[in-house]
């Protein structure tokens, strides 16, 4: 059964189909705040909406604009959009995967918060800031690479994610607040660059899986910022450095032995092979001494 309703803090009305999705009109500059939120009487979200289409015209998603439409299973952000706002998508409790476009430099506060069934997300270098909370109880995240051009992660940023198992953190981040992957329990591995020079209170508490780390003896330590079950190696920015280079050359030379035994492998299996190179001559050998 399809709806038909008027968007909250606009003039346009949509209609949800019988089969949950949503194509939002031609034109649209902007999809308004809370617009799917207060579909029905009780002011929540609408639980219909499983998919939607959003015009190349729309360059914001206001705060709130799909919370708690708990149905909605994808996004496609189309790349004409600049910002998300606070609580975009917040519980949008079947949402698995979203691809953010180039054209987005912040997430801001609670974007995708309480995402439960989030996946994976795919955060564009153009992102300079992703905000407090933005990512908090994303409880299905298994991995999360953050692009270069971010300079801090905030508070409880990735607070929650429970199923985190691996993060990289680049050497353009200089902060990492408060709680921001607090509550990450499944989290094995984290690469600290030695460009961050301070480290905020329960930043990585309750990370139980997180044996081991390495942080600059630059950088500040906010209480509890580890778990008691994390063994805290500290070394100067200079010897971390030195340290990545060599695991870095150490990469490069086994995959460069790894492509050389391979092609070696192939070489010596095309000479031995029937009809190979070298059996061919052989036998056109063979066959000339026994022909005279």
């Amino acid at each position: 059964m399809s709806q038909t309703k008027r968007l909250h803090n606009s003039d346009y009305e949509v209609t949800v189909d019988a089969n949950g999705h949503c194509e939002l009109p031609a034109g649209m500059t902007s999809v308004p705040e809370e617009a799917f939120l207060r579909w029905d009487a009780a002011l929540e979200g609408c639980k219909a909406l499983q998919t939607i289409s959003i015009p190349s015209s729309v360059t914001a998603i206001g705060n709130g604009a799909f919370h708690e439409c708990s149905s909605l299973e994808s996004i496609a952000i189309p790349a004409s959009v600049t910002s998300i706002g606070e609580c975009a998508f917040a519980e949008c409790t079947s949402l698995r995967t979203v691809d953010i476009p180039a054209s987005v430099t912040t997430i801001e506060e609670c974007a995708f918060s309480k995402c439960s069934a989030l996946e994976a997300v795919a955060i564009p270098a153009s992102v300079t800031r992703i905000l407090g909370s933005a990512f908090l109880v994303c409880s299905s995240l298994e991995a999360v690479s953050i692009p270069p051009s971010v300079t801090a992660i905030a508070d409880y940023a990735f607070y929650g994610c429970s199923a985190l198992q691996h993060v990289s953190i680049p050497a353009s981040v200089t902060a990492i607040e408060a709680g921001a992957f607090c509550g990450c329990s499944a989290l094995q591995h984290v690469s600290i660059p030695p460009s961050v020079t301070a480290i905020g209170m329960g930043a990585f508490l309750g990370c139980f899986s997180l044996l081991a780390v390495t942080v600059p003896t630059t950088a500040t330590l906010g209480f509890h910022a580890f778990d008691d079950t994390t063994t805290v190696t500290r070394l100067t920015p200079a010897v971390m450095e030195a340290r990545r280079r060599l695991r870095l050359w150490s990469r490069t030379w086994f995959r460069m032995r790894i492509a050389a035994l391979f092609w070696l492998k192939i070489t010596v299996e095309h000479t031995c092979a029937e009809g190979g190179v070298a059996r061919k001559r052989d036998r056109e050998d063979f066959e000339a001494d026994n022909a005279m």
